[in-house]
């Protein structure tokens, strides 16, 4: 499996590695980033500026993403999963 060379916007980037830091409670600096991994940025760049911060990433790792435009509330979102689950439980009888 090759990683795609798809182009990465700078604040893309910074957004994705940042969430993740943020998820994992680690500290992120974005100005750190760029100093050590320039333009121009793709998939493979992100795999290897997570895996200098401590992620699993790269080859082998299954991913899924799923980008939506739109505007949602805070609670709209957190309550999703559910919404989805209770739909799809109502289905499968």
């Amino acid at each position: 499996m090759q990683i795609s060379s798809a182009a990465l916007a700078r604040h893309d980037l910074h957004w994705l590695l940042g969430s993740l830091c943020s998820l994992y409670r680690l500290p992120f600096d974005a100005q750190l980033i760029e100093q050590r991994f320039p333009p121009p940025y793709t998939l493979a760049t992100f795999h290897e500026a997570a895996r200098a911060l401590g992620f699993r990433s790269g080859e082998g790792m299954q991913t899924h993403a799923e980008i939506r435009l739109g505007e949602r509330t805070v609670m709209e979102y957190l309550l999703s999963p559910v919404k989805k689950a209770w739909h799809e439980a109502g289905r499968e009888r």
